[in-house]
C-alpha cells in the first residue's frame, strides 16, 4: 500500500504542476480605437494589444461583440499582428451592416496570459 500513495501524490503534483496559476500569468492591455460602416453591409473594427509578454500580444485571439440593449451579440474574430515597430493591433472586417451600439472586444486567458477586454460605443443620428 505504500507505492499508492506515492503514485497519489505524484499525480497530484503533475495536476498542479500543468497549469500556471492566474498570478504567474502576463497581464494583457487591449484597445479598441475605432468602428464604422464600410458601406451599407460592411462594418471594420480596430485596436490594439500589448503586453509585456510577447506570446500574449502577437497572434493573439480578439473577439469582437456588439450589445443591442439587453442583447449581446458576436461580431467576429480575428488575431492580432506585429505592425513594424508600432507595437500589435488587430483589425476585423465584416461583411455584415454596422450597428450603433456597445462594441466589446476580448482577448480570452491563455495558459501564458490573463484576458483582457476593451469597449467602444457607438451612437449617432440618422437622416
Amino acid at each position: 500500500m505504500k507505492g499508492a500513495g506515492l503514485t497519489i501524490a505524484v499525480g497530484a503534483l503533475l495536476l498542479a504542476v500543468g497549469s500556471a496559476p492566474a498570478a504567474d500569468k502576463a497581464k494583457t492591455s487591449l484597445y479598441f480605437t475605432d468602428a464604422y460602416p464600410t458601406g451599407p453591409n460592411s462594418s471594420y473594427y480596430e485596436g490594439s494589444i500589448a503586453s509585456a509578454k510577447k506570446a500574449c500580444a502577437n497572434d493573439r485571439k480578439v473577439t469582437v461583440f456588439v450589445t443591442l440593449g439587453d442583447q449581446k451579440q458576436k461580431v467576429g474574430s480575428t488575431r492580432s499582428q506585429k505592425i513594424g515597430n508600432l507595437g500589435y493591433e488587430w483589425v476585423l472586417d465584416q461583411n455584415e451592416p454596422f450597428q450603433k451600439g456597445t462594441y466589446t472586444a476580448k482577448a480570452p486567458e491563455t495558459d501564458k496570459c490573463k484576458p483582457a477586454k476593451a469597449s467602444y460605443g457607438v451612437s449617432w443620428r440618422s437622416g
